[in-house]
């Protein structure tokens, strides 16, 4: 779990774990939560995690969430995911829970779904120009970029642990091989 510039919590997973009831990355999310939900804080997601239901339960834990969805996610809104739009529109619906859904479209389509956020647009400057991008995806794309730094810094220490484990291993296997030479 990825809090406010450091790994707070990490679990590796090797499989489905189910046994919360609901969904299994829903389940997740709630276990690596667990010692910080309450306070107010804002948990950003990647498509894997981010449902409607996880936003429900968080909310009723006064922890808010913001992250891209699959378009395929149960209770998603039909509204938003059927309507085309051109480069650069936007459209979102708000539920009675305060969960935001927008649909925002750039290169591709982009769905996010927030409890912190309307469908508020702002003007930024990308590649020279200005253009208009909810405040959602703004503060998403920010967030993101921690999340990418923060991961990559990880994935080196790890390769590295991994590289030390695999030649200690042949080190050891080759100092056996060597002994039992020795004693024949």
């Amino acid at each position: 779990m990825y809090c406010g510039g450091y790994t707070f919590n990490l679990k590796i997973c090797c499989g489905l774990d189910n046994t919360g009831g609901g969904n299994a990355s829903s389940n997740v999310v709630m276990s690596l939560m667990s010692e910080l939900l309450d306070p107010g804080r804002i948990l950003y997601t990647d498509n894997y995690y981010t449902s409607v239901s996880l936003a429900t339960k968080l909310l009723q834990r006064n922890t808010h969430l913001v992250g891209t969805v699959r378009s395929n996610r149960k209770g998603n809104p039909k509204e938003v995911l059927n309507k085309k739009l051109k480069k650069h529109e936007v459209i979102g619906q708000e539920s009675g829970t305060g969960i935001v859904m927008l649909k925002w479209k750039d290169t591709r389509d982009v769905l996010l779904l927030t409890t912190v956020h309307t469908d508020e647009i702002i003007k930024v400057h990308q590649r020279g120009r200005e253009i208009k991008k909810p405040q959602a995806i703004v503060d998403y794309n920010k967030s993101k970029a921690y999340i990418d730094l923060n991961l990559n810094i990880y994935t080196s220490l790890i390769s590295i642990d991994n590289r030390r484990q695999i030649s200690s291993n042949l080190i050891s296997a080759r100092e056996s091989l060597a002994a039992g030479s020795d004693h024949r």
